[in-house]
């Protein structure tokens, strides 16, 4: 996506999500865990990189519209990720503990705003991510099982009526701090609809 995102072009962004709904749809898929919603603020993250389209929230914002629109319209759901934000991390949420050190305000002036793109433009899915928001919320847990990040912050606040599904909860950054199930029961608790990915059903 980051070549996409140089571009500067949404007809791209557009083009890529209608072919891969397109080629999902043959396949039998109804789902991507696309596209990625994350604006790389900090250029030594080591989780999202190329992933993203880019460091500027408004480009991110733009693309994430078009890229959604061309799944969506093209009959394959579309999610947004990682909630809230994952671009300011330098930890890997798939090897262990990551946290955001950045304030509500910086969220809101960067983070959230292709989310809030994405959920205008009828995205399906939101998936939630582990990193940890230190300045954000009381609790200090990963965003999946918060449910100050889920139900506060996405539904309550965004006003987000579609699916909440969590990153796997087979990462580091949850099966170092948490059982399996407690981390299972914790998620649906703070507002998840689906869980993904979980190493013991």
């Amino acid at each position: 996506m980051q070549t996409i995102g140089e571009t500067g072009n949404p007809e791209k962004a557009y083009e890529i999500g209608k072919t891969l709904a397109t080629d999902l749809k043959e396949l039998g898929f109804n789902v991507d865990f696309a596209p990625d919603a994350d604006v790389l603020v900090n250029e030594d993250n080591t989780e999202i990189g190329t992933r993203s389209f880019g460091s500027d929230p408004e480009l991110v914002a733009t693309m994430v519209q078009s890229l959604v629109k061309g799944l969506e319209e093209n009959g394959v759901s579309s999610t947004l990720k990682h909630f809230p934000g994952h671009g300011s991390t330098y930890v890997n949420s798939h090897t262990g503990y990551s946290e955001s050190k950045r304030t509500i305000d910086e969220l809101k002036e960067c983070e959230l705003i292709p989310f809030i793109s994405g959920i205008e433009a009828g995205a399906d899915f939101v998936m939630i991510s582990h990193m940890t928001p230190i300045n954000i919320t009381e609790e200090k847990v990963p965003c999946s099982i918060s449910k100050e990040i889920i139900t506060d912050m996405l539904i309550n606040e965004l006003g987000y009526k579609g699916i909440i599904i969590t990153d796997s909860l087979s990462m580091g950054a949850v099966t170092e701090e948490y059982t399996v199930g407690d981390a299972a029961v914790r998620a649906v608790k703070a507002g998840v609809d689906m869980i993904l990915m979980t190493p013991d059903v």
